[in-house]
């Protein structure tokens, strides 16, 4: 939230809205360009973000402690159809083409499927499914889901 500290004031009095408040910046901007705007709030989003990224990664290490983690792209595509999901976790810039069986609900990958049957990118079905069973998605940055195969998720009430 960027402004004068009696529009900060006034805003923050709405309690309703502290939940999108990530921080706040003072000052006079209405002079300020879009771009430069952009260059003064970034610092505040991307420690935003960091944190949110050490959150999720300790409850993925918690999750993956108590055996409720399913990782890699097939396991994760077999998982979404058949466990209830809390929450996938994906590295940016992750994708996979291939195409995902009907009634089977068996992923394929590309070099074993017709050209003209394949997906450019499973990833974004996968987060689809997540997102519609009421499930969270978490983007990471690239490298950081080595040991997950890039992609993980988070199943609710899996037996041990």
């Amino acid at each position: 939230l960027v402004g004068e500290e009696q529009n900060l004031t006034a805003f923050a009095a709405f309690k309703n809205r502290q939940k999108i408040i990530i921080g706040t910046i003072e000052g006079d901007y209405d002079a300020t360009s879009p771009e430069d705007l952009g260059k003064i709030v970034w610092p505040l989003i991307k420690e935003t973000i960091a944190g949110k990224n050490r959150n999720a990664l300790r409850e993925l290490a918690a999750a993956s402690k108590a055996n409720q983690v399913v990782s890699g792209i097939e396991a994760v595509e077999y998982a979404v159809t058949t466990e209830p999901c809390a929450t996938l976790f994906v590295e940016e810039n992750y994708q996979v083409k291939g195409d995902i069986i009907s009634g089977s609900h068996s992923l394929v990958l590309a070099e074993h499927v017709k050209l003209w049957d394949i997906i450019d990118d499973v990833i974004d079905l996968v987060i689809e499914k997540v997102l519609k069973m009421g499930g969270s998605v978490i983007f990471l940055n690239n490298g950081t889901l080595a040991k997950h195969d890039r992609i993980a998720l988070i199943v609710q009430n899996r037996e041990n």
